[in-house]
């Protein structure tokens, strides 16, 4: 497996116009095979975090899935703000349907109002989708703005889809200068995917 490695904002840039060429579109996706997802993966969601037992994710038990939180409006085809094994496998299998590999991704952090530069920003996938789908870093620049990859490997270069914790470092004189929020117990989340073309994400943090 290749480690996530933090890229440059020019460097990500490069690789955009490069994918896009190959793609034939400006903003098109890789045109490599998708990762494997657990096929239980629903099911996983809900073993993991349901802790009422009702058989469906809601309120403080989707907080403990940023990935699945963030994406509640995709997911929640019935619309009541719950979700179960079914609505999670049915938007897995609209991710396996549009068969995109890999989406060039990119976040602009700020803290405090102020750009933050020489942060690491990695996208974690969630457990339940299994070991298929792997995580995603880079390192914002002067301006704030990170692109995001696998690793260094042609096959790697981009965000596959899934359902993802996104976690904010930046440490100084070996100390984390973020609050645990935005990384160890991370609040925030994405989904990834073939269908959602919001791939420029701005974060406001704040260090209160």
């Amino acid at each position: 497996m290749h480690q996530a490695v933090p890229r440059s904002l020019v460097e990500f840039v490069s690789y955009i116009a490069a994918l896009a060429v190959a793609a034939g579109c400006s903003s098109g996706p890789s045109a490599l095979k998708m990762a494997s997802i657990d096929g239980n993966a629903g099911h996983q969601a809900i073993q993991e975090f349901d802790a009422n037992s009702d058989g469906s994710l809601d309120g403080a038990e989707l907080g403990k899935a940023p990935g699945l939180k963030a994406a509640l409006a995709r997911v929640d085809s019935n619309h009541d703000g719950k979700l179960t094994v079914e609505e999670i496998d049915a938007r897995i299998d609209q991710w396996r349907a549009l068969q995109v590999a890999l989406m060039p991704v990119t976040f602009t952090i700020t803290l405090d109002q102020q750009r933050l530069a020489g942060a690491e920003v990695r996208l974690v996938p969630e457990k339940f989708l299994g070991a298929g789908i792997k995580a995603a870093a880079g390192t914002t620049s002067n301006s704030g703005a990170a692109g995001l990859w696998i690793s260094d490997h042609p096959d790697e270069r981009g965000v596959g889809p899934g359902f993802y914790r996104v976690e904010i470092t930046k440490k100084e004189g070996g100390k984390e200068t973020i609050p645990a929020k935005f990384n160890a117990q991370t609040e925030l989340g994405v989904e990834m995917a073939g269908d959602n073309l919001d791939r420029d994400f701005v974060l406001n943090l704040s260090s209160r």
